[in-house]
């Protein structure tokens, strides 16, 4: 019935613990380039496509993960149904360049799909300004 239903949607806070989780393991074993955790949270129909026009799928990313600095995520907003979670946020990076700590923010948008226990990565839209 409708009560059962609404008992098993996860509420927004849950939906945004788990988004946040999700978020940090990918970005985390990215910053680290650990080839095997990206592997496991990568799903084989990966793609990323990125402000500038292009993209990639798994494989070519896994070859040339880009490197960045510390890093930070706000203004998340997540919708789920079923084994999809959809994230959109603000993705907030700092470089250092000539000795100088830049922060430099970009709006993003990350697709997981539940294999498992594990929310793998089906899609990332970096719309980060070309400089």
């Amino acid at each position: 019935g409708l009560v059962g239903l609404i008992a098993a949607t996860p509420s927004f806070a849950q939906s945004e613990d788990v988004a946040e989780a999700a978020l940090t393991a990918f970005l985390q074993a990215a910053q680290d380039h650990d080839a095997a955790a990206l592997d496991a949270l990568l799903a084989p129909e990966f793609q990323v496509m990125r402000s500038v026009g292009g993209g990639t799928n798994k494989a070519d990313y896994l070859a040339g993960v880009p490197d960045f600095g510390p890093f930070s995520f706000s203004d998340m907003v997540v919708t789920t149904h079923g084994d999809i979670m959809v994230v959109r946020y603000t993705f907030t990076v700092v470089e250092t360049t000539d000795g100088q700590a830049v922060s430099h923010q970009s709006p993003r948008l990350t697709v997981f799909r539940r294999e498992g226990e594990i929310w793998q990565v089906v899609a990332h839209a970096n719309f980060a300004e070309a400089e």
